[in-house]
């Protein structure tokens, strides 16, 4: 459906494990969330090239914090 997500995955030695999946709030088909992603600390900044809200493929950035 092209709505994207982005998976975080957390390393224990040499095992590699999904934590959580990621997901815009407000996600919609062709939205591509994912498409572009930039880490620091706790901190995730996640892109949705195909995101329209403010016109078409306008874009977006959503920005999760790790608790």
């Amino acid at each position: 459906t092209g709505t994207g997500a982005a998976v975080v995955f957390a390393r224990s030695g040499n095992v590699w494990t999904a934590e959580d999946t990621l997901v815009a709030s407000d996600g919609a088909n062709g939205d591509y969330l994912g498409i572009a992603v930039a880490v620091s600390g706790d901190t995730a900044i996640v892109g949705a090239s195909g995101d329209d809200d403010s016109g078409s493929y306008s874009g977006s950035a959503y920005v999760f914090v790790r608790s």
